[in-house]
C-alpha cells in the first residue's frame, strides 16, 4: 500500500464522515490487497496520478454499491455480506450442520404488512422435527425494540397429524432485525412432502419486556417441506427399569433422527411421596443430563411431561402418580455407540433464602442405552 492509499484509509477514518462502519472496512480491505512497492522502487513524477485515481475508483465503486445495498433498507441485502446461515449462527448442533457458509443467505418466502418485512430463509424438515429461520425489518429501517415477537400460529392439518407437538422460538436483535428460529417437535413421525403453513397476524414490541405494544397485519407464509433422511424408532423392555424405595423410573423407548433425538420415560411413585413434599412446601424439581461417548453432553432442547393418578379403585394411600416425560435433545452423533441419561434431583431453597440450589444425580435411575445407527 502507497502513501495515497494510507491517505484515503485516514481519511475513511474521520469522525465527521457519515459512512457506514461497515462501508469503511471494506475499502479498507481493497485497500490492503493492493501490491505493496518495492523498498528500492523509484517513482517517476506522474506515476501516483493514475494509482490515486485506480484508488479512487475502487473507493467509490464499493461505496456506491454500499449506498445502494444500505438505502434499500432491507435485511437481506444488508445482511448478505456478513453472514450465510441463522441456523448456523445460533441453531443447535442439528440444525448448523450441514449449513452452507459459501453462500448468502436465500429468502424463501417473504410477505410484507404495515412497514414491516417477514422472511422466511432456511427450512429443516426429517420426519421428526420442522424447523424454520427468519427474519424481521422495517422498510424504513427504523426497528430499534430489544424485544419483537411474531404470533406463530400452526395450521390445524399438521396438529391433527401430531397432536402432541411442542413449539419453540428463539430469536434476538441483530443489528435492526430481528432473527429467530421455530422449531416445531412432533410426537410422531410425519412422512413428508409436507405443506407448512403458518399464520401470523400480530407482531408485538416491547423495549423492557413488559411495555408491550402490538400491531395487527398478515405475515402468514407457506412452504413445502420435503423430508430428508430418517426417523429410527427403538422400544425398550425389562433391562430399562430401574427401581429404588418405591419409586420406578423406565426408559421406553427413544426416536432418533438427523436433527433430533427424542426420549420417551416414565416415573411411578407413592401418591404419599407427592403429598409429603407438598405439605412441606419443598421446592423441586427434576432435570436430565444426555451424554455420549461417556461424558460429551447432548443439549436438551425441550421437554414435555404429564402426571396422573393410577390404581383409583385401590384405597388411596396405594396410589401411584406416573409422570410421562418426553425429552428432546440434539441429535445422536454418527459412529456414537452409547448414550447415558441421568436424571438430577433440583432441590430449591425456601422462599426468601439466598441458598443456592443443590443438585443430586440420580444414579440409581440412570441408563445406559446402545446406540445402533
Amino acid at each position: 500500500m502507497t502513501h495515497v492509499d494510507r491517505l484515503i484509509k485516514t481519511r475513511l477514518n474521520l469522525r465527521e464522515t457519515a459512512m457506514p462502519d461497515e462501508v469503511k472496512q471494506r475499502i479498507n480491505n481493497v485497500l490492503d490487497e493492493l501490491p505493496q512497492p518495492l523498498q528500492h522502487e523509484r517513482r517517476k513524477p506522474g506515476r501516483a496520478l493514475p494509482r490515486y485515481w485506480a484508488a479512487s475508483l475502487i473507493g467509490g465503486v464499493v461505496l456506491l454499491s454500499s449506498i445502494i445495498v444500505f438505502n434499500t433498507n432491507t435485511f437481506a441485502d444488508s445482511v448478505r455480506p456478513f453472514f450465510q446461515s441463522i441456523f448456523g449462527m445460533m441453531g443447535d448442533n442439528g440444525l448448523a450442520a450441514g449449513t452452507d457458509s459459501s453462500s448468502e443467505i436465500a429468502v424463501l418466502a417473504e410477505r410484507v404488512d404495515q412497514g414491516y418485512i417477514f422472511r422466511v430463509h432456511e427450512v429443516k424438515f426429517d420426519g421428526l422435527r420442522i424447523s424454520y429461520s427468519y427474519s424481521i425489518s422495517k422498510e424504513d429501517g427504523s426497528l430499534r425494540e430489544q424485544y419483537v415477537e411474531p404470533s406463530f400460529s400452526l395450521d390445524p392439518a399438521i396438529k391433527k397429524l401430531s397432536p402432541g407437538i411442542l413449539m419453540s422460538d428463539s430469536g434476538r436483535i441483530n443489528e435492526q432485525n430481528k432473527i429467530g428460529i421455530v422449531n416445531y417437535y412432533l410426537d410422531r413421525e410425519i412422512q413428508g412432502p409436507l405443506q407448512l403453513k403458518v399464520n401470523i397476524s400480530q407482531l408485538s414490541f416491547s423495549n423492557t419486556g413488559s411495555d408491550w405494544r402490538s400491531i395487527k397485519g398478515d405475515w402468514s407464509f407457506e412452504a413445502v417441506l420435503h423430508q430428508s433422511g430418517s426417523v429410527t424408532e427403538r422400544k425398550y423392555g425389562e433391562q430399562f427399569i430401574a427401581a429404588d424405595k418405591d419409586i420406578i423410573f423406565q426408559l421406553v423407548k427413544s426416536r432418533l433422527s438427523p436433527n433430533a433425538a427424542v426420549w420417551s420415560m416414565n416415573w411411578k411413585l407413592p401418591r404419599g411421596i407427592v403429598d409429603e413434599k407438598v405439605n412441606r412446601d419443598l421446592r423441586y424439581g427434576i432435570k436430565y443430563e444426555v451424554q455420549y461417548d461417556r461424558g460429551r453432553s447432548l443439549a436438551v432442547l425441550t421437554r414435555n411431561s404429564d402426571g396422573r393418578i393410577v390404581d383409583r379403585e385401590l384405597p388411596v394411600e396405594q396410589w401411584l402418580h406416573e409422570e410421562k416425560v418426553t425429552l428432546y435433545t440434539e441429535p445422536v452423533p454418527e459412529g456414537c455407540k452409547l448414550v447415558t441419561i441421568t436424571p438430577v434431583l433440583i432441590i430449591f431453597p425456601k422462599e426468601g433464602s439466598n441458598e443456592p440450589a443443590v443438585e443430586k444425580p440420580l444414579r440409581q435411575f440412570a441408563f445406559e442405552v446402545p446406540i445402533d445407527q
